[in-house]
């Protein structure tokens, strides 16, 4: 029994009923005395990595959805986009067999509609590349610091310009020599038998190769960058390098000597372009390194920086 006096207890109300959520659905943030607490507010949290798959998740489908429509919308050009890769092949029989029409054959039913629906998927992925990889910029760049924010956006806009500007020589300036050369190769009296597949196979792999070759600036000057090559290590073995675009020539392009010279000699261009960048790169961090004072941090030393701090914080 309680004394006199003394006031009831209260009894525990009944916890609520917390509503379905689902398996996957995210947690709300911990709340502070300022309010919610988010990322972008400055100090670090680290989520669970359930919502890191919940996040996951969602760019991709933000991916799968561009690439949807973009090839969706490719699709209805179909025909025009197909006859753009043809041209080549057109002006090459002209120079060749001018007494030929410069015909494309199927063997089956479905082969131009397999063929139609690779070229709207391969154009779609070009198209909406940029925002792709958007999405998983957004996916990475809450881990980020600022200093590697700002060395990452410039070498994904150099990505897609030279890739496209290889795509763009490859079509314009590489596929009809290329052609012409291989059905040089044919006897006098025999004519060339093409197949819609073949051609889309050959025409979509010399194009992806020439735009990811165009890489290689930027490949070199991310590398020089971080400090990992240097302008006059590049340079001092330049003939290596030379002898390595040879090979790849070979091995990426189709087996003739012209379409192996005209890779090579852009990519042995695209490496003495790179030398430069690095060398830009050295004397950037030159200059700045020898502005600080003394004991003073290098700029793009922020993550190591705070690596280091956690791990003198540990016991």
């Amino acid at each position: 029994m309680r004394p006199p006096g003394t006031p009831q207890a209260r009894p525990d109300p009944a916890p609520r009923p917390t509503p379905w959520r689902g398996t996957f659905a995210p947690r709300p943030p911990p709340s502070t005395a300022r309010g919610r607490r988010t990322p972008m507010q400055g100090e670090d949290r680290e989520l669970p990595f359930a919502e890191h798959l919940i996040e996951l998740r969602r760019r991709v489908m933000f991916a799968g959805a561009f690439l949807l429509l973009g090839s969706i919308g490719a699709w209805f050009f179909h025909e025009e986009l197909f006859s753009w890769l043809m041209d080549p092949y057109r002006v090459a029989m002209a120079e060749r067999f001018p007494d030929q029409q410069a015909y494309i054959q199927f063997q089956s039913l479905i082969e131009p509609i397999v063929v139609y629906l690779k070229t709207s998927l391969l154009v779609g992925l070009l198209v909406t590349a940029p925002l792709i990889i958007h999405q998983a910029w957004l996916f990475v760049a809450p881990g980020l610091y600022d200093d590697e924010r700002r060395l990452a956006l410039p070498f994904l806009v150099s990505t897609f310009l030279f890739f496209y500007g290889g795509v763009a020589f490859c079509r314009y300036l590489v596929l009809e020599p290329a052609i012409t050369v291989l059905l040089g190769f044919g006897a006098v009296d025999t004519s060339p038998v093409i197949m819609m597949q073949s051609y889309f196979s050959f025409t979509s792999r010399i194009l992806v190769v020439f735009g990811l070759v165009f890489e290689l600036p930027v490949a070199i000057a991310f590398m020089a960058r971080l400090g990992l090559v240097s302008s006059a290590t590049l340079l001092r073995n330049w003939k290596y390098a030379a002898v390595g675009m040879v090979v790849v020539g070979a091995m990426l392009t189709p087996p003739d000597p012209l379409t192996q010279v005209v890779l090579a000699v852009p990519l042995l261009l695209l490496y003495f372009l790179s030398i430069g960048v690095a060398w830009l790169f050295e004397r950037n961090r030159e200059r700045l390194e020898a502005a600080l004072p003394e004991g003073a941090a290098a700029p793009g030393s922020e993550r190591r920086n705070r690596a280091t701090r956690g791990a003198g914080d540990e016991p």
